[in-house]
């Protein structure tokens, strides 16, 4: 769960019983840290597999931990550090003000896809609050579209269909500025209304225009 962060649970509400956290993304530190909360009687109540990799032997880890004051798997002092260091910066921001400044780029996203006719792959009430997926106006694909983008600096990561899919999703968690959001946005304008044109299926672009939207896409909300 990289959104822990912006994610606003009610963890005894919802009886949330264990997390696991991946420091990247909302918390902004390096890769491969894996990070476990469970409740204490849980993990108490864990039998022992000797099978399962160190990743996911948490019973065992538990054991390595208390007999030695070491993690089975040893990390280098440099990802301790980063780790750390993240941690800092987020307190130092404070999460209310991290998670308003995610929220409001991704509502910049939001806003954009919806003046261009770009639909949700889901309900927006089913969306979570740092990143959103699309589909693509009809006759793209993720990799032809992608493909265009890289070449203008910017770059996103398919959607709930694969790489193959008309589908893409965009995340605003990590070092952005509202700069960067609008040069995203700027960028696919170039790169989808340049395919649209050379088609035939738009005469000129202009602020506003809209594209031809997924055929299977649910509808968006209209705004009031």
């Amino acid at each position: 769960m990289s959104s822990l962060i912006v994610q606003d649970v009610e963890y005894e509400k919802e009886s949330v019983d264990a997390l696991i956290i991946n420091a990247t993304k909302v918390l902004r530190s390096t890769g491969n840290i894996g990070i476990v909360a469970m409740k204490k009687e849980i993990l108490d109540s864990l039998e022992f597999s000797p099978s399962l990799i160190h990743s996911l032997d948490l019973k065992g880890e538990q054991m390595y931990q208390r007999k030695t004051g070491l993690p089975q798997a040893l990390v280098p002092a440099q990802t301790i550090l980063a780790l750390r260091e993240a941690t800092r910066e987020l307190l130092e921001e404070g999460v209310a003000a991290r998670r308003s400044a995610i929220e409001t780029k991704i509502g910049r996203v939001k806003e954009w896809a919806m003046q261009r006719g770009l639909q949700l792959t889901a309900k927006p009430e089913y969306m979570g609050n740092y990143s959103v997926s699309l589909y693509l106006p009809v006759g793209w694909d993720y990799k032809r579209f992608v493909t265009q983008l890289r070449e203008l600096g910017y770059f996103v990561i398919y959607g709930h269909e694969g790489p193959e899919g008309g589908t893409f999703t965009v995340c605003t968690a990590g070092h952005l500025s509202m700069e960067d959001i609008d040069g995203f946005t700027n960028a696919a304008d170039e790169v989808l209304f340049k395919q649209s044109t050379s088609q035939n299926k738009l005469a000129s672009v202009h602020e506003g225009a809209q594209l031809l939207p997924h055929p299977h896409a649910p509808k968006s909300p209209q705004p009031q």
